[in-house]
């Protein structure tokens, strides 16, 4: 590769952050081992956020170099297409306008990417902060730390997405170009969920580096204002629909090595269609609710999934 490693941009899109954009550059600013382009793209925020960003670029003095784009409301997907485009260096990071980076997460992760030079992609465990709930990392949430049992390269990282693929935050991973243009553009219409796309997508392009250390901290104040993915709720209709058609076309990518987790993606499809049942049943739709019911017991044959059809008001079991 002609640039060193740590030639890097990192990409963060920005929806109505005026309180947080600060602390996110800042820990971006603040690594050990400095970036070379920062990267923002404000999507049609309606406070103060580019202010905010435009006065502290105007401060800096460091060699990196800032780049604030704005456009109209688009959602994050677009947010992200945007910064991609843009970016000049070798290897690429995102954050999230409202999350930080402790100082060396770039300087770990580019050791380990060093170590593992067959991987092009490293991630790592994340916490969560501003919520008094929230006590374990997600690596912990996600029974990640009893699979990886020491840092370093996860062969088939793909086969550990399919069973869970929200087990990783893009707020930590650093990846080469040639598997993000592989990945990008990014599907404009997904407005939610887009991360888990994105992630498992690129692990088909390399395997995955793992850090065990929390590298990022997630924020997850209950109060805090609206963002580009948080309109909807966890469980909305909406957002289980978009998880329902993400995992639908993963089964469409032509890529052979997938044919041996079509299993463990068709067992979340009806998962989340499971979801999207009960979310109907309890707002009154049963007609629907057991419609869609029955065509998942079609595809996944379960005891479970039987007595849903039976009894279509059910709540989750």
């Amino acid at each position: 590769m002609d640039k060193p490693r740590h030639q890097l941009s990192v990409i963060v899109p920005v929806f109505n952050r005026q309180d947080t954009i600060l602390g996110c550059l800042d820990s971006i600013a603040g690594q050990t081992l400095p970036v070379s382009e920062v990267i923002l793209v404000d999507d049609g925020s309606t406070d103060a956020s580019v202010a905010v960003i435009e006065k502290w670029i105007a401060a800096q003095s460091s060699q990196t170099s800032y780049l604030l784009i704005n456009q109209q409301n688009q959602g994050k997907s677009a947010a992200l297409n945007a910064g991609v485009v843009a970016a000049n260096n070798e290897w690429i990071a995102f954050n999230d306008s409202d999350d930080f980076w402790v100082p060396h997460k770039l300087e770990v992760q580019f050791k380990l990417l060093e170590q593992e030079r067959e991987t092009l992609v490293c991630v790592s465990d994340s916490h969560f902060i501003n919520h008094p709930n929230l006590t374990c990392t997600n690596f912990q949430i996600r029974g990640f730390d009893k699979i990886l049992t020491k840092q370093g390269r996860l062969k088939d990282t793909f086969q550990v997405l399919a069973k869970d693929p929200n087990g990783i935050f893009m707020q930590t991973l650093i990846a080469h170009r040639s598997c993000i243009e592989q990945v990008f553009p990014l599907d404009p219409s997904l407005r939610v969920a887009q991360d888990i796309d994105l992630i498992f997508r690129l692990s088909l392009t390399s395997d995955f580096s793992f850090i065990l250390e929390p590298l990022v901290e997630i924020d997850r104040t209950p109060t805090r204002a609206e963002g580009l993915t948080n309109q909807y709720d966890m469980k909305s209709l909406y957002r289980l629909r978009t998880k329902k058609r993400i995992l639908e076309q993963w089964l469409k990518i032509p890529d052979n090595k997938l044919k041996m987790i079509h299993p463990l993606i068709r067992h979340n499809l009806a998962n989340i269609q499971n979801n999207i049942a009960a979310n109907l049943a309890e707002n009154g739709d049963l007609r629907q609710a057991m419609y869609i019911n029955w065509q998942v017991l079609k595809n996944h044959r379960t005891i479970k999934n039987l007595v849903r059809c039976v009894l279509p008001s059910f709540k989750k079991i």
